[in-house]
Order: structure tokens, then C-alpha cells, then sequence
């Protein structure tokens, strides 16, 4: 009976998560979109950490994309 609870506890842990990425996944830009070159800077929300020798970024912290080109973004936080 126990072991049946816990079971019943971490499938309902696990909903809580797909429900999560469910309502993330509805709001990602279109990879076609991500290629055109931007016209002015766009807000954007990282959804994972990075870190290079001058800029830190977590995930979910909103950033500025000021340029998407091929070889990388410019991207400040």
C-alpha cells in the first residue's frame, strides 16, 4: 500500500513537470523565425544556463538578443 502511495506521488510530481514544459513550449519562436535578421533588439528568456568570459546568463532570466548572426548572438542581460 505504501510503496502504491509513492508511486502515485511521483507520477503526480511528473504531471506538474510535463504540464510545465507544455506551457513553455508554446511560447519558443519558430526556428525559421530565429534565422531572420533582426530588425530591432527583442526580449528573450534563456531556458538554460550559460556562461562565457564576460556575460553569465541563467535559466529563465530575460535577456536582450541585439543580433542573431550565423556565427552567434549578442546578447545582453
Amino acid at each position: 500500500m505504501k510503496e502504491m502511495q509513492q508511486h502515485r506521488e511521483e507520477l503526480a510530481s511528473y504531471e506538474d513537470e510535463v504540464q510545465r514544459l507544455i506551457e513553455t513550449f508554446q511560447e519558443i519562436v519558430p526556428l525559421r523565425q530565429s534565422r531572420e535578421r533582426l530588425r530591432n533588439p527583442v526580449d528573450a528568456i534563456a531556458i538554460y544556463k550559460y556562461s562565457a568570459n564576460n556575460i553569465n546568463i541563467n535559466r529563465d532570466e530575460v535577456v536582450t538578443v541585439k543580433d542573431n548572426k550565423p556565427k552567434g548572438m549578442e546578447v545582453h542581460n
